[in-house]
């Protein structure tokens, strides 16, 4: 289900702050979802006065329905900790900040705690309806752990499109903003959207099926994909020139 957690007003965020329960807010919003409202909720609780939502210019300018042109994803992956990781969750953000989901209750397999091949089978073709992509650190690990686990079950590898991973973009001969991380590059530019914190305790938790921490690991990697397209918008200069 698309995420529409950027389509907000300033009276939503009025409401937002107010302390509006979610139950009242979806009756006047429906299409906001309980993930989306969490989301917002969390970035408000650093501003204390309400702000618009409204992102920077985005790669894919014009509405949606009427853009003709190549199409981006941003992209990112949540797996297990270990050296042969399985996908627990993935998502992709748009060139408009609409987020597409990626649960493993709507891809199952067989046991959905441990078979990620139809998630990863998904995902890998999601992947493949865009022109470019767009990472973090993407190459040396989303793309090849996709690729991994699409080989472990069989099923058709990802073909590849063009990739630019950001963080090679943010470091190297290229510039060198300290840290490496997303979180501290994305902070570096101010970005509106923030990544938000995530222990290895509820990943474990996570792993062995507990609701509320798999809540909490979309909820990050809902605002990865975000904080990487916002945080794109400060480094495509870069991007375009130093791209062959």
């Amino acid at each position: 289900m698309p995420n529409t957690a950027h389509r907000w007003t300033q009276d939503e965020d009025a409401a937002i702050i107010g302390g509006m329960a979610f139950e009242e807010f979806v009756d006047r919003y429906p299409d906001i979802t309980w993930n989306a409202f969490r989301f917002r909720r969390a970035r408000l609780m650093q501003a204390p006065e309400p702000t618009s939502a409204v992102a920077p210019a985005a790669l894919q300018s014009g509405a949606p329905d009427t853009y003709v042109g190549p199409k981006v994803l941003y992209l990112d992956i949540e797996t297990t900790f270990s050296s042969q990781p399985r996908i627990l969750y993935a998502a992709t953000a748009d060139g408009w900040g609409r987020i597409t989901q990626f649960r493993r209750e709507d891809y199952p397999g067989n046991n959905y705690l441990l078979d990620d091949s139809d998630l990863v089978d998904a995902y890998a073709r999601h992947l493949e309806s865009a022109d470019i992509w767009y990472s973090w650190n993407g190459k040396m690990f989303d793309i090849p752990v996709i690729n991994a686990r699409l080989a472990f079950h069989g099923r058709p590898m990802l073909q590849s499109r063009m990739h630019s991973d950001l963080m090679w973009y943010a470091s190297q001969n290229v510039m060198r903003l300290g840290r490496r991380s997303l979180d501290s590059v994305s902070r570096y530019f101010g970005t509106a959207a923030k990544k938000t914190p995530l222990d290895v305790v509820t990943w474990d938790r996570a792993v062995t099926g507990e609701v509320e921490a798999y809540e909490e690991i979309i909820e990050h990697c809902d605002a990865d994909v975000e904080v990487l397209r916002q945080t794109f918008q400060h480094l495509r200069g870069k991007v375009l020139k130093y791209t062959r």
